[in-house]
């Protein structure tokens, strides 16, 4: 049973970083296109 659990964790692990990384893109873009929105309202 233990021998079965563990590829599960590590698969579950790998899924959870895939989420976090995707996650940290997409923050990474909601940033960049708030600041990019920060700036073209100071050129008006």
């Amino acid at each position: 049973m233990h021998a079965i659990a563990v590829p599960v964790q590590k698969l579950e692990f790998i899924q959870l970083n895939q989420l976090a990384g995707r996650f940290a893109v997409l923050k990474r873009k909601a940033i960049a296109s708030t600041f990019c929105l920060s700036i073209s309202q100071f050129d008006i």
